[in-house]
């Protein structure tokens, strides 16, 4: 949102910049649906490559008209917000704090003009803080925007809200959603943190030094940095003619062992690869080269996709759906126009014994079935059809998962006295399950990074979504941190009922929902660096109960279940092809 010096505009520049100042003004709503972003796109960019211009007040304007501008030129990004400035009074022009935080209100609400008072009556709908963190929040905001005559006669802003003031079309259109990425205890892969800025704050310098600032209240307990405290960037972050990004840091990065340096180039090179003109980086050390080891390169330039190892979705995740068809676990191999259905190896293959609900692990080579009315647990080897492990004596097990690491994930037992437990070989350990003890969890599904837990709870008569994370510091492992997520479309309607989730990118869930007029589950598509929700399928009478995920943005991969054994395949938004066989139960791996 730079600045436009130029007050010649393209047509539809200026059209949108009409809708924009109108929607501003509050007097109209407009549709903000359309195309879905896919689900990797929709965390790292805005939707709108238009930029909004900030104008100064004009002579003798209205209190309304002040209020007007002052709303667009907060809209604008300025590093200092110079122009929005102009319409407060000289009393509180340099106290004004823009970078302190956003509150984001509902769009189609007008402002009240009445004797020199201008007044915004409005939903509140998220906050940003200064660190960029994203918060949905649901309240009503009044803002007395405090219009003064100064002695010129010009009317100004003595009560400028703090932070900026943003409607919700502005949020969606001219903030970006980049992320910023941590390690997780190990040390093996990066765990995303999305914070939002203005459409031109998505720069080098900014991701940075907000990397340099640590992780997010929310993740940090769950997450580190290889960086050190202390740590500081010398210089603004250059970008040269070939995209190479210097970073000049200081501190006490001279001591870190290779690994630890290999950490700080992968967070360094994931965090700026959202910067389109970076290609690579160089890091430097007051000035001087720092040594990086074999990841560095020609001119010890670090090329931004040095390290896939450490994507927060594991490297070569296998993208077959396995199901539950006649009784029998199966491998559906999709083709161009029909798919084929081929047993696995092992006595599930053959329908001897009725699996309920299964899980794969992330590379294909070992399944884990539900049987015995939810009492029994086992797992086998899916190339040889041998059990490897078999867990009795437990209750209404769920759905059960395979994390990343390739522990196998279990909830167990009457709803409001359920167990977390995690299978590792043929022992079973218990999970501290923090805030989700005495919870009614109906489904959960860990997160491609295995640090964040999505699971649907029951209240009150109602289900919620709702994220905690997964903390393996100390070598135990604690399920904290739980947080319930709205669900509202970009209409606003509430989602009131969930019946099961999916991830499918690292900020990315597939949630089958259905709102207050709805009779049937539907599937949606949840970005949470937004919680933006956008319908993605209309069902025609698929009386769904569940759905299969692919958690890789790269390949949206979607399976949805219904209760008379029908299942329909994401081809398209709102193109579900029903699949062949009596389906049950659908996994994909991961």
């Amino acid at each position: 949102m730079t600045r436009r010096s130029t007050r010649r505009r393209h047509p539809a520049r200026a059209l949108l910049a009409l809708v924009v100042a109108t929607l501003l003004g509050g007097c109209v709503s407009v549709p903000s649906g359309g195309p879905v972003v896919r689900g990797d796109q929709a965390s790292t960019r805005s939707t709108s490559q238009v930029e909004i211009a900030a104008q100064p007040p004009a002579p003798n304007s209205s209190p309304r008209a002040i209020v007007d501008g002052f709303l667009q030129a907060m809209a604008a990004y300025e590093p200092d917000y110079a122009t929005a400035r102009l319409y407060l009074t000289a009393a509180v022009r340099n106290n004004w704090q823009p970078m302190s935080g956003v509150t984001v209100y509902a769009d189609g609400h007008s402002l009240a003009e009445s004797d020199g008072r201008v007044i915004l009556n409005t939903p509140v709908t998220g906050r940003v803080d200064a660190r960029g963190t994203f918060t949905p929040v649901k309240e009503q905001l009044s803002t007395d925007f405090g219009l003064q005559r100064g002695a010129d006669g010009q009317w100004r802003i003595s009560a400028p809200p703090q932070g900026l003031l943003v409607s919700q079309f502005v949020f969606d259109n001219f903030f970006q959603h980049p992320n910023l990425y941590w390690p997780e205890p190990g040390g093996q892969y990066l765990v995303p943190d999305p914070v939002s800025l203005a459409q031109g704050r998505r720069t080098p310098s900014t991701l940075v030094r907000a990397l340099l600032a640590g992780p997010g209240d929310w993740i940090g307990p769950a997450v580190s940095s290889a960086i050190p405290g202390g740590t500081t960037l010398r210089n603004d972050v250059t970008v040269d003619g070939a995209g190479v990004a210097t970073v000049d840091l200081g501190g006490p990065i001279d001591s870190l062992d290779m690994q630890q340096r290999r950490l700080i180039a992968g967070q360094l090179t994931w965090t700026l690869a959202q910067v389109p003109s970076v290609t690579g980086v160089k890091v430097l050390h007051n000035g001087a080269s720092y040594a990086l080891g074999d990841l560095a390169g020609q001119n010890s330039v670090v090329p931004v996709k040095a390290l896939p190892v450490m994507s927060p979705v594991p490297a070569g995740l296998d993208n077959r759906l396995f199901a539950i068809v006649d009784r029998r676990v199966v491998r559906v191999d999709q083709g161009d126009q029909t798919s084929t259905i081929v047993p696995v190896p092992g006595p599930f293959g053959q329908g001897g014994v009725v699996p309920e609900s299964l899980a794969v692990t992330a590379a294909a080579d070992t399944a884990a079935v539900v049987t015995g009315a939810g009492t029994r647990v086992t797992t086998f080897d899916l190339s040889a059809g041998t059990t490897t492990a078999t867990f009795t004596g437990l209750s209404q097990v769920l759905r059960p998962q395979f994390a990343r690491t390739g522990e196998l994930w279990l909830v167990s037992g009457e709803p409001g006295h359920q167990r977390i437990q995690v299978a590792q070989g043929d022992q079973l350990h218990d999970v501290d399950a923090g805030d989700l003890a005495g919870a009614r969890i109906s489904s959960f599904r860990l997160s491609p990074d295995g640090v964040r837990m999505a699971v649907v709870i029951e209240r009150d008569g109602h289900t919620t979504l709702a994220l905690a994370r997964v903390d393996r510091h100390g070598g135990t492992i604690r399920v904290e941190g739980l947080q319930v997520v709205p669900l509202a479309t970009s209409g606003q309607a509430q989602l009131t009922s969930v019946s099961d989730i999916g991830w499918i990118g690292p900020m990315g869930l597939a949630v089958l929902g259905a709102g207050q007029e709805s009779t049937q589950p539907s599937p949606y598509r949840l970005d949470l660096s937004t919680v933006a929700v956008q319908q993605i399928g209309q069902p025609d009478g698929w009386q769904a109960r569940s759905i299969a995920t692919l958690p890789n943005p790269e390949s949206t991969r979607m399976v949805v279940v219904g209760d008379q054994g029908g299942a329909w395949r994401y081809e398209d938004v709102f193109t579900w092809p029903r699949l062949s066989g009596t389906i049950t139960a659908a996994a994909y791996p991961g």
